[in-house]
């Protein structure tokens, strides 16, 4: 029922294989062992790294802001959610944010009770998705680090009468060396479940803004891409298995659209529009983090299955972005164009391997354009002329028709 679900929300069948093929565990193959000698130390850490590999569940990640309060059938629909994405092989990593964390109670130590809450509403997601089958951990500590002079309170929104001062950069939160509890509970299928609590140089434990956490955290996974894809031994090294860049960037919240800014001591619902003029650098400056076809999303906690889809027109509240690839044109010629690329491109995309030679010599004077995406040829669409006359070289006009 659950792959029907998914593949329904498919426009067409190529669609839905690059979405298992996307998502879909990577498969090995096997040789039949031969007789050798006996393996060196280095042979059998190689060895020990190779089957990390293999018991390693999943290189998809999801980071996943889940903008809080929630009503209980609510967070139950969300956690059925993460976990069945997780059967899908999409592992969250989920952050939690709740603006009534930052309420004024007149109590002594408002940080100790900021820090309850949040606490409080990370256990009730990690009991909703062990409801729903799943495993989850929660991790409220040796994530982030915030500077020395940080204090508790430090973090709560501004006043309307404090909007008039001028904005001073607040002080970035950092990830601590090494995401060994994050690593952890993907290596044990355990969906992470993370506030914002940072402990300071002076061990001191403070309460951030949920937002400075998500973009040092998505800075961190983000730098990721170029580490090694191989674990480390048990207790060695701090990277652990592979890069841990997601493929989705998730805002789930009450009301779909992209969160307002609490940073600047703006508190306000979401909007689903983009103001180039105003917003286009920073944009492009958080997908700067992300590969080219990861898609962040921003949506109604209604629309679960928009977590999955990519299609606008079905999409309704929820708001896509994406870095994108570059566009080359290439007109009336196939010149320019590694044909050995675009034919693995071909053959990747159909399945099955084609007649090159023959392929080229017939639209060699047949094309009309072709459209490439990516440098290195992620996708293409090529145009030719057929049912009429061919393009003639020497008036350099076009003939036929389309």
């Amino acid at each position: 029922d659950l792959i029907l679900k998914v593949m329904g929300t498919m426009p067409s069948p190529r669609e839905a294989r690059q979405f298992l093929s996307k998502f879909s565990p990577t498969t090995t193959t096997t040789t039949t062992a031969r007789a050798a000698p006996a393996p060196s130390a280095t042979q059998k850490k190689g060895d020990t790294d190779f089957v990390d590999t293999l018991l390693w569940p999943t290189d998809h990640l999801a980071l996943i802001k889940l903008e809080g309060p929630f009503k209980k059938p609510d967070l139950a629909a969300i956690a059925n959610t993460l976990v069945q994405l997780q059967r899908l092989g999409l592992m969250s990593v989920v952050m939690l944010d709740n603006q009534t964390w930052w309420q004024e109670t007149g109590g002594l130590d408002q940080a100790a009770e900021t820090r309850q809450r949040m606490m409080k509403d990370m256990l009730e997601l990690v009991e909703q998705i062990e409801k729903s089958g799943g495993k989850a951990r929660p991790v409220s500590e040796d994530i982030f680090e915030a500077p020395p002079h940080r204090r508790p309170g430090h973090d709560r929104i501004a006043q309307p009468q404090q909007l008039q001062q001028p904005h001073e950069p607040s002080d970035e939160v950092t990830i601590r060396p090494g995401l060994c509890p994050i690593q952890s509970c993907l290596k044990l299928q355990q969906i992470p479940v993370m506030i914002p609590m940072a402990t300071t140089t002076s061990s001191h434990r403070v309460p951030v803004q949920s937002n400075e956490a998500l973009v040092a955290l998505a800075k961190y996974m983000g730098s990721t891409v170029q580490q090694d894809s191989v674990p480390p031994p048990s207790g060695a090294g701090q990277h652990g298995h592979g890069p841990l860049v997601p493929m989705r960037l998730v805002v789930v919240n009450t009301t779909g659209g992209i969160p307002l800014t609490r940073s600047n001591g703006i508190d306000g619902p979401t909007h689903c529009f983009v103001n180039l003029k105003d917003e286009y650098g920073a944009i492009l400056d958080d997908l700067d983090h992300m590969d080219s076809i990861s898609a962040p999303l921003a949506k109604s906690y209604r629309s679960d299955l928009a977590m999955i889809k990519e299609n606008p027109k079905v999409m309704l509240a929820t708001t896509v972005l994406r870095s994108g690839l570059d566009i080359f044109t290439f007109r009336n010629s196939l010149e320019g164009l590694d044909l050995r690329r675009l034919q693995g491109l071909l053959e990747s995309s159909f399945g099955k391997p084609m007649d090159a030679e023959g392929f080229y010599a017939r639209i060699q004077d047949r094309t009309k354009t072709v459209i490439l995406a990516g440098q290195d040829y992620m996708g293409a669409a090529i145009v030719t002329r057929e049912g009429g006359t061919l393009r003639d070289p020497t008036r350099g006009e076009l003939g036929g028709r389309l």
